[in-house]
């Protein structure tokens, strides 16, 4: 895990990039808050900005975020496109490129089973096609290179780079579960992690293996830097994602 504290902190803000297990971390931060009822995490999710005990949450409320009327919250804001008030924590966390996008494709083809995922991801469905590599055809860039869009427009692994080592915390999913146990030490907060429910698939053949790792070249080169750059001591570095099904 990588950590920067420096000073004080009165509200945390975490960016959540696609697929890089954002929905669990930030369940178990509400949970820990509401002692384990859900509803601060199903309220914030609606759009709602929730006061709980004297303190506030949201999720995608621009305007509350960036006046730092929050305790926590998050968004999938690129985090270039926002300002964040002083005395912000600010975390994210990363996975392997390609098996956040095996995942991604996974879920999509979850979702276009039912009515529901039908209307909610139309337009990520359009994506699909009818194979995989049809998928990384359409997949717009910057959805394709998230985590490095998410710090860099531009989709240069050094500037994304020199953008994340500003942030108070990051880490890999591959280490979630020791993460959340610094981080209950941190917040002074029990997290309880509970693995989040998985889509499986047939694995992909070796071309489109290929076609892969061809594609998100920037984005190994960046999350490689992310792994050398965890500071923690007696942490151990990233492990590179086992069984992603590639």
């Amino acid at each position: 895990m990588y950590m920067n504290l420096r000073g004080s902190f009165d509200r945390c803000y975490y960016c959540h990039i696609t697929r890089c297990g954002g929905t669990t971390i930030n369940r178990t931060f509400f949970n820990a808050f509401d002692d384990g009822t859900g509803y601060l995490y199903r309220e914030a999710t609606r759009d709602n900005a929730v006061l709980h005990n004297g303190l506030v949450f949201t999720e995608r409320t621009s305007e509350l975020i960036e006046a730092g009327e929050f305790t926590y919250a998050f968004s999938h804001t690129p985090y270039y496109k926002l300002k964040l008030p002083d005395r912000t924590f600010r975390i994210t966390s990363f996975r392997d490129p390609a098996a956040r996008i095996i995942s991604l494709y996974r879920k999509l083809k979850y979702q276009n089973q039912t009515p529901q995922g039908r209307a909610r991801y139309a337009k990520q469905l359009s994506w699909l096609g009818d194979s995989f590599s049809d998928f990384l055809d359409a997949i717009p860039e910057r959805h394709l290179l998230r985590q490095l869009y998410t710090f860099s427009p531009s989709l240069d692994p050094d500037e994304a780079f020199s953008v994340i080592c500003s942030l108070n915390a990051y880490f890999f999913i591959e280490d979630i579960e020791p993460s959340l146990q610094l981080l209950s030490t941190l917040f002074d907060k029990t997290f309880v992690y509970s693995p989040p429910p998985r889509h499986f698939s047939k694995p992909l053949h070796v071309h489109e293996k290929q076609i892969l790792h061809s594609r998100l070249k920037k984005e190994y080169a960046l999350t490689q830097q992310l792994r050398k750059a965890y500071n923690f001591i007696g942490f151990p570095f990233s492990r590179i994602a086992q069984g992603a099904g590639y």
